[in-house]
């Protein structure tokens, strides 16, 4: 049986095995290779694959456990509401500081010239260094863009949402350039001048409100140690001669409401403080630091263990810790956690807060943050510059009531109850204690001190007395027995008599 040419069965498979002389076979693929992901399955690829993935997983599982284990609280404050204050320029003292930076001369003397600066605050010019005059005629036009800023009401050194460490770069300038302008009122009270001295000192005064007025630590730290060489100017203003009554009167009014104004919350310090370290946190790269004191390091394994998240939410329940106790008063203060200074014993505030026992031990446990070896200041640390602060204000605002006394009186009150309502005003309070009592005044004939009591409320008991048996002696400062300032010696201003006055006159005529 014949089968038609072009049947199907012709070209079927089966007819072509079947037949006896027929060369052809199954056609197969040319490769049969296995896909390329099934490779994964051999052992000598598998193993290895396998280890690396739970080498991976292993440190991710720790992020996301690290970063899971805090807890979540809300903004430490309004961040936006923070940042969206301004001081445009013609109130901003910095527009005017900023050019005293850029003219400033440095001193070219010697560095035991320096030997005498404090002597010469005071007014003590006659043995001065020449490298002082040439030094202060050189930064004669830093000194009045200078003096022009301290006139204005506010200060910002930088926009507050552009704040950051790296761009705090002027606080050594602004410690030399006042050094200048207390050295010009110490020049102007050796030659009597004291209204040109009062001017500058004021100005002094408010410079050291300025600094640190909308900045982190390291400016409210500088401003608060501008402070001490303005009292040592300003005391030795009110304590000269040709200082009236009416003089010291008006410092009286001005000063602490000035002081009161331009001083803000140091919380409002931890705020920016907060910002900076943000801004660190966020922007200046990986930075690896570790609890147990070990010098900080770069590495990539801080994305690996969370960073910056684990960083930035610690940094919220730090702050919100230190922001809760700083501003109260020191009666009602907590107290800080043994064994980490940073923090206080504060308990919980839902949503707000964690306890301080518990953020003690997110920061004390071995592990890694930047927080825990950076990050926000050690509250012991600031807490004694607040107090420092606090007390230099009181006791030099107490020291100028006090010379002012003695100009109407001629002599020392035997108790600060002797001064009239209108005059104290509670200057007298002391800034820590301010609940049990005054600062401490004691008099005598001829001298009398007035100090606080300290963080620790310990009287140190210091002796009314001329230091080293001068009785004509400037104030001298008074330290506890830890070397903390406490207050003032002050010596008794004596109205020159008219034999005293005859003398002069005859002892000119003869140099003429």
């Amino acid at each position: 049986m014949s089968i038609p040419p072009g049947h199907p069965a012709e070209d079927s498979p089966a007819s072509a095995s079947s037949h006896p002389y027929s060369d052809a076979s199954p056609v197969l693929p040319t490769d049969r290779r296995l896909p390329k992901w099934l490779i994964l399955f051999k052992p000598k690829v598998g193993i290895p694959l396998a280890i690396l993935i739970v080498l991976v997983s292993i440190p991710l599982a720790i992020r996301n456990w690290r970063i899971s284990s805090l807890p979540q609280i809300d903004e430490p404050f309004d961040i936006e509401a923070f940042c969206s204050v301004t001081i445009p320029d013609d109130d901003n003292a910095f527009v005017e500081y900023r050019e005293a930076f850029d003219l400033f001369v440095e001193f070219r003397g010697k560095n035991n010239d320096w030997e005498s600066y404090k002597e010469l605050l005071k007014g003590k010019w006659n043995d001065v260094p020449p490298a002082f005059p040439a030094w202060i005629k050189s930064n004669d036009r830093a000194f009045h863009a200078w003096l022009d800023g301290t006139a204005k009401p506010g200060a910002m050194f930088m926009p507050r949402r552009d704040l950051s460490y790296s761009a705090i770069d002027y606080t050594d300038t602004a410690r030399s350039l006042i050094r200048v302008a207390m050295l010009r009122a110490g020049r102007n009270l050796h030659d009597g001048n004291t209204a040109e001295a009062w001017k500058i000192l004021h100005a002094a005064f408010r410079f050291s409100r300025h600094v640190g007025q909308n900045g982190p630590t390291i400016e409210r730290h500088t401003g608060i140690a501008i402070l001490p060489l303005v009292c040592t100017g300003l005391l030795s203003w009110a304590h000269h001669a040709n200082t009236t009554a009416r003089d010291l009167e008006h410092a009286i009014a001005i000063l602490p409401d000035e002081f009161a104004s331009m001083t803000p919350l140091y919380s409002e310090t931890l705020k920016h403080e907060y910002l900076a370290e943000q801004d660190f946190l966020r922007d200046s790269g990986p930075r690896l630091r570790i609890f147990t004191n070990l010098p900080a390091i770069d590495s990539g394994l801080i994305f690996v263990l969370g960073e910056p998240e684990f960083s930035l939410t610690l940094l919220d329940l730090h702050l919100a810790n230190q922001v809760a106790g700083i501003d109260l008063t020191p009666s009602a203060r907590p107290k800080l956690i043994a064994g980490d200074a940073r923090i206080f014993d504060i308990p919980a505030v839902p949503g707000k807060t964690i306890s301080g026992v518990d953020l003690q031990h997110l920061l004390s446990r071995v592990s890694v943050t930047t927080v825990g070896g950076g990050g926000l200041p050690w509250m012991s640390h600031s807490i004694y510059a607040l107090n420092l602060e606090r007390t230099f204000e009181s006791t030099m605002i107490a020291v100028l009531s006090i010379e002012y006394y003695v100009r109407k009186h001629a002599r020392f009150p035997s108790s600060l109850a002797e001064f009239p309502e209108s005059c104290a005003k509670a200057l007298f309070a002391d800034p820590l204690h301010s609940s049990s009592g005054n600062i401490i005044y004691r008099a005598a004939e001829n001298f009398s001190v007035v100090y606080g009591l300290g963080e620790d409320g310990f009287d140190d008991g210091h002796r009314v007395a001329p230091p080293e048996r001068d009785e004509q002696a400037s104030w001298d400062r008074l330290d506890d027995s830890r070397g903390r300032f406490e207050g003032y010696r002050i010596p008794l201003w004596r109205p020159a008599s008219a034999d005293d006055k005859a003398a002069s006159v005859e002892s000119d005529n003869v140099q003429d």
